[in-house]
């Protein structure tokens, strides 16, 4: 067949189809348009990058929820029908993945803890799912996300043995880390076309919440900063300080203590660089601070003190007296109503299923909101306690808790492994993840997939990351 009929016969299949979806287009209905658009552009980019297209998916699905959070996550393809973007990318990649490994006859998995605990995760929850969806309905599959986003990570695994998709995957979660710095800034100046002109069915495709936002900002310093080598660092590294330390003096408590527990653990591992610049630009900060608040009629430098001060004394008490309310744009209490909230879910799971759980679709909030005393407003919505290890807990009961434990334990070792390797990125690959997952303990963060997919994605890479380091010092020892 010649070219020339080759192209006039896609011309003649193309042309129907184009019609079809800009009607589409007019009518409001984006569905079959975006994944059109989708289709191509993975192929597109699958041909350029050498990549496969579920891998291309993730990459971009990953750069979506951390440039756009929570406007990314609640675009749909469709009105009227849940079609999100980790759901789609995850049974995407799930589908050609099962493929792949049936061919292959080998599973993404490997014998290790971590790998261990997360597949109890996903199991257990899963066992669980199947006596809630039947009573809560998609409530009940609203909550298990937090448990079947953690398929990612066995995804990335699978992916990231190539040097190529890791690299492409590494890449996307830097990028998207970078995009949210740049994107932020704009969605200050121009709030208007952010929430009204770039949108898509009527959810706006960029809205930053700000525990993720501030999460995300730390993680991201942390990552950029290991990154950087050689003249790179002449402008990431002031930029990933920047972003850090934003961070830091946030009203976001927990992207604050994550931060500081990152550095400490790079301290530990003898990883100095990034706790000894950090430590240098907060000193001189506080410094500067100072200075500022002994001048005569200065308000400015000892109100941002106060706020410090206040910040770090609500970070260890239930309460804070002698710190006036005014100091601070959050409640003195908010340890306060986490306590009360931890105490009121435990207290429920004992007294009813202490095994197994409240189980995915249960209100949480509803035994907290009759034990606090303060006001909340007339509607609370919030259905996580702001701790995964609690939501574990309400949803999975002693089962899920100690699951998690493990978890955490296997990546604690895991990460420690990453630490001693000898390769930069590495280190910053887990510092990152240390402050997401400390994040998550006082937060809501793994629950939704603005922070859960990042999560479950860059753990993947990172301890596909510390397979290589391995392979490659026994060849080094072996040679």
């Amino acid at each position: 067949m010649s070219l020339r009929l080759k192209q006039t016969l896609i011309m003649v299949a193309a042309a129907p189809i184009a019609v079809w979806l800009s009607i589409d287009l007019a009518s409001g209905d984006y569905f079959w348009p975006a994944l059109a658009t989708a289709l191509a552009l993975g192929f597109v980019l699958s041909r350029l990058l050498r990549l496969e297209t579920d891998v291309i998916l993730i990459g971009l699905v990953v750069i979506g929820y951390l440039v756009g959070s929570r406007g990314f996550a609640q675009v749909t393809l469709a009105r009227g029908l849940p079609l999100l973007p980790a759901e789609v990318a995850l049974g995407a990649a799930l589908a050609w993945r099962g493929v792949r490994c049936a061919f292959e006859r080998r599973l993404p998995f490997t014998r290790d803890a971590l790998n261990w605990s997360v597949l109890a995760w996903v199991v257990l929850g899963g066992a669980r799912i199947g006596f809630d969806v039947a009573q809560y309905g998609f409530v009940a599959m609203r909550d298990f996300a937090m448990v079947y986003y953690a398929l990612f990570f066995f995804l990335v695994r699978h992916m990231a043995r190539e040097s190529g998709a890791r690299n492409y995957l590494l890449g996307c979660v830097l990028t998207g880390c970078i995009g949210l710095v740049l994107v932020y800034p704009l969605t200050i100046s121009f709030p208007a076309f952010f929430s009204r002109q770039l949108v898509l069915n009527d959810a706006p495709l960029v809205f930053h919440k700000e525990d993720i936002l501030q999460t995300f900002f730390a993680a991201g310093g942390v990552l950029l900063f290991h990154w950087a080598r050689g003249r790179q660092r002449t402008w990431a590294w002031p930029l990933a300080s920047l972003v850090f330390m934003l961070a830091l003096s946030s009203d976001v408590r927990a992207a604050m203590v994550g931060g500081v527990i990152s550095m400490a653990v790079l301290l530990l591992a003898r990883r100095w660089n990034f706790a000894a610049v950090q430590g240098s630009l907060a000193m001189l900060g506080l410094a500067t601070l100072l200075i500022f608040a002994q001048l005569p009629g200065d308000t400015w430098a000892g109100s941002k003190l106060d706020t410090l001060v206040a910040r770090v004394v609500t970070i260890f008490r239930v309460d804070a007296p002698g710190v006036a309310p005014t100091t601070m744009s959050y409640k003195v209490d908010n340890n306060r109503f986490r306590l009360v909230w931890w105490r009121s879910v435990g207290l429920e799971v004992w007294n009813t299923n202490p095994i197994f759980g409240l189980g995915f679709g249960h209100d949480l909030a509803a035994g907290f909101l009759r034990d606090y005393d303060q006001d909340l407003g007339e509607e609370f919505l919030a259905r996580s306690p702001h701790s995964i290890a609690v939501s574990a807990l309400g949803r999975m009961g002693l089962a899920g808790a100690a699951v998690w434990v493990w978890f955490c334990a296997a990546f604690a070792l895991q990460g420690w492994r990453g630490l001693k390797s000898n390769d930069a990125f590495t280190w910053g690959t887990w510092g990152a993840l240390v402050v997401i997952l400390v994040s998550a303990t006082f937060g809501v963060v793994l629950e939704g997939p603005m922070g859960a997919v990042p999560f479950w994605i860059l753990l993947g890479l990172a301890s596909v990351q510390n397979d290589v380091a391995a392979a490659e010092k026994t060849e080094s020892f072996a040679a």
